[in-house]
């Protein structure tokens, strides 16, 4: 299986490192081995590797930048997604549609300084926006999802829901 995922992230030249320390990865410097450790450069990307995976029945993670994290030392993951470089950001007329790997705090502070209300309350929290919204990360009673309008999740069939 090993060759199949090697080929497949080679022919849609998606970013990957093979037989990576998680280690080295890792917010907190703790994990086994990744046997692929994947870095998708846009959503479009990610979704393609998903469906791929799902497709074959391979088990993988998908993880942000890992700051809420905590791996043993003995974990070891077949595939390893990384959304740290979906950092995508559009503003529309009345409101921002953001990838899974842009920092809540970063983004909160900047929504904050405009001026939007409900976000203040979010500016010191770690992680990205994908495992914000998976989590419903919350602090000082402001709540990621109650600042959403849509959230696009891919179930595990491998298709894209809106909720």
């Amino acid at each position: 299986m090993k060759d199949e995922i090697r080929k497949f992230l080679q022919e849609m030249s998606i970013e990957f490192e093979e037989n990576v320390s998680l280690k080295r990865k890792t917010w907190i410097k703790r994990g086994g081995i990744a046997s692929f450790y994947v870095l998708p450069k846009s959503s479009d990307e990610l979704l393609v590797i998903c469906r791929f995976l799902f497709r074959n029945n391979i088990p993988f993670d998908i993880v942000g930048h890992t700051s809420n994290m905590y791996f043993l030392n003995e974990y070891d993951s077949n595939v390893f997604i990384s959304t740290k470089n979906l950092l995508g950001e559009i503003e529309t007329d009345d409101s921002f549609v953001c990838e899974a790997g842009v920092n809540v705090s970063g983004f909160s502070r900047r929504m904050s300084e405009m001026g939007d209300v409900g976000f203040e309350g979010l500016v010191g929290l770690p992680g990205t926006m994908g495992g914000a919204v998976v989590n419903n990360s919350s602090a000082f009673g402001f709540s990621i999802l109650n600042m959403s309008i849509d959230v696009e999740c891919l179930n595990e069939r491998g298709m894209v829901d809106s909720q």
